[in-house]
């Protein structure tokens, strides 16, 4: 026979209506979500954007590779970028692991991002859209022949070798070779043409000017325990993962957070090395406790880094030019990571002065 058996312990109504009903914490311990009037929200700051997502199942694997892989394919450098999973994440620094992914599109003389094969004059608006016949040759093929794989993969030979409009014929070969598989991705019951896609196009491609960007702050988008990196070199993120930074909604919000933060340091402190102050605070402690206390987890045991996280998330001021140069003397040797040991000691260096910095009135 099992038997079960409850604690019970006094709770405070004062500290149940800190949360202004946005979690339960019914624990002993003790948690206070800080801010005040003149510490701004993170996501006033910085925006989330989600990493790019290919859609369909199997669809990823045809676009996510080994670097290697892709030297192999012999792609064209233009179409592969370095990415992170949010696996791979870790804190502080972005340690790219050697994988790549093939970002089907391109920047047009305007500046603006649109799928690699699109064409800007007739006879075809895409080089790898075989609904339209693009001359006589190929009305007279596909009457005889229809359109499938084999008869396809003849159509992408005159398009490239007769007519020239195959800007990048080596991704063009890897993608026909799942032309099928492609073409029929359905994402939330609707299919790839629904979404006003090309058949070789991502469901979402995301705004490639910040998933490529640099600087920006990275984070697995469900993670047990925060673990934010700063990106100096603009990797790519997969959907996995979402990526903050500046956007024209948080620019200026962000631009009078610098001042205050220069102001204080005496100095003109640059845009990176905000994005550094940021990222000491969301891999802090508080942080930690922030995301995890009074939340449910998921069957795994993991948290989400969302909206309602970074808006509640306020962003303390030092008090001091010297506490400022502590924090930021602090941080610098959190990003130097320089051994596990070394790093604890500094990240518990960094987490009193946060602390600190939290604990002000």
């Amino acid at each position: 026979m099992k038997q079960d058996f409850a604690t019970c312990f006094t709770f405070p109504l004062k500290r149940l209506r800190e949360f202004g009903g946005s979690r339960w914490l019914l624990s002993p311990e003790h948690f206070t979500i800080r801010s005040r009037s003149d510490w701004p929200q993170l996501a006033k700051l910085l925006e989330p954007y989600q990493g790019v997502t290919v859609g369909g199942e199997g669809g990823l694997s045809i676009f996510l590779m080994d670097q290697e892989r892709a030297k192999q394919l012999n792609l064209e450098k233009e179409l592969v970028h370095r990415i992170i999973k949010g696996q791979e994440t870790r804190r502080w620094r972005v340690q790219w692991k050697g994988n790549v992914i093939l970002y089907p599109y391109t920047r047009n003389k305007k500046g603006k991002w649109q799928p690699a094969f699109s064409c800007h004059y007739p006879p075809v608006l895409d080089a790898l859209e075989f609904d339209h016949p693009a001359d006589k040759f190929e009305k007279d093929w596909i009457q005889k022949y229809g359109r499938h794989p084999v008869s396809l993969k003849r159509l992408l030979e005159h398009r490239r070798d007769a007519l020239n409009i195959v800007k990048f014929p080596h991704v063009a070969e890897h993608l026909m070779q799942f032309y099928e598989q492609l073409a029929k991705r359905i994402f939330k019951k609707q299919s790839i043409y629904d979404f006003g896609r090309e058949w070789y196009e991502f469901i979402w491609p995301r705004d490639a000017d910040v998933i490529f960007g640099q600087p920006k702050i990275i984070s697995p988008r469900l993670t047990p325990k925060v673990r934010f990196a700063l990106d100096e070199e603009g990797m790519g993120v997969q959907d996995s993962c979402i990526c903050l930074a500046v956007s024209e909604n948080t620019r200026a919000a962000f631009d009078d957070f610098r001042k205050r933060l220069s102001k204080i340091a005496t100095r003109d402190l640059k845009e990176l090395t905000i994005y550094r102050f940021l990222l000491g605070v969301l891999n802090s402690s508080y942080s930690q406790d922030l995301l995890t206390t009074g939340r449910r987890p998921t069957p795994k045991g993991h948290y989400q880094i969302d909206e309602h996280f970074l808006t509640e998330l306020a962003v303390p001021l030092p008090k001091t030019k010297r506490e400022m140069d502590a924090f930021l003397k602090a941080l610098e040797a959190c990003l130097i990571l320089r051994g596990e040991k070394t790093r604890s000691t500094s990240e518990s260096r960094l987490n009193e002065i946060i602390t600190s910095m939290y604990a002000a009135r």
